[in-house]
């Protein structure tokens, strides 16, 4: 039998304030050995394509398999909605190491909330999990505004709206895991910074080059 290498992934838990680092001294039951190299989890990277697939293919061979466009609109629409739930519940949880949801406060308000791996726990993951679980969401989301253009162009109103469903639940998280990832990003100031930058370089790399 190969021994397996374990390193301690501390708990998150809010009563339980953590430093950023590793603390070997936390009590045994807040501790959660987890095993060098996060194991790859093959169903969840199968449910978190599969409904994309089928939702696709019952799209393009919809008039051919049945007659009736509201069948097909309606098993289009299960398709999505559970593709939303494995990805916001469980896909994004375990191959990214991301989760958001929101609540509606005492006052009524909505707050989003948002919740990733510390940089310990990224270390020990499979990035090839990660990677898969961006590449089907940002995949699946151009497609469907591929197929939404489309649908315009042939002027077709009903497949059109089918589209946007899917467009608008992918959307919600592709959104919602890119601010997870990467924080309120402020895209104005970060545009604003490329480009003054690139105005900036650009001159010296002229004389360098020269």
């Amino acid at each position: 039998m190969s021994s397996a290498s374990y390193a301690p992934i501390p708990s998150t838990d809010d009563d339980y304030p953590l430093p950023p680092t590793i603390n070997d001294s936390l009590l045994p039951d807040r501790i959660v050995m987890q095993r060098r190299g996060r194991p790859s989890y093959k169903s969840v990277i199968l449910l978190h394509f599969v409904f994309k697939v089928s939702a696709f293919i019952l799209y393009i061979l919809g008039s051919l398999i049945m007659s009736s466009y509201i069948a097909v609109f309606i098993f289009v629409t299960m398709l999505h909605s559970m593709d939303f739930w494995v990805v916001k519940n469980v896909s994004g949880r375990l191959m990214a190491g991301l989760r958001w949801w929101s609540v509606v406060d005492e006052n009524g308000d909505l707050t989003w909330k948002y919740e990733k791996w510390s940089e310990e726990e990224r270390e020990l993951a499979r990035p090839r999990d990660a990677n898969l679980f961006w590449a089907g969401l940002v995949v699946n989301l151009n497609l469907w505004i591929t197929l939404s253009i489309i649908s315009v162009f042939r002027l077709n109103l009903s497949w059109f709206i089918l589209c946007c469903i899917a467009i608008t639940l992918n959307s919600a998280n592709t959104i919602g895991y890119l601010r997870c990832r990467l924080g309120q990003v402020n895209l104005r100031k970060l545009l604003t910074d490329s480009v003054t930058q690139y105005v900036y370089m650009k001159p010296k790399q002229q004389q360098q080059s020269s």
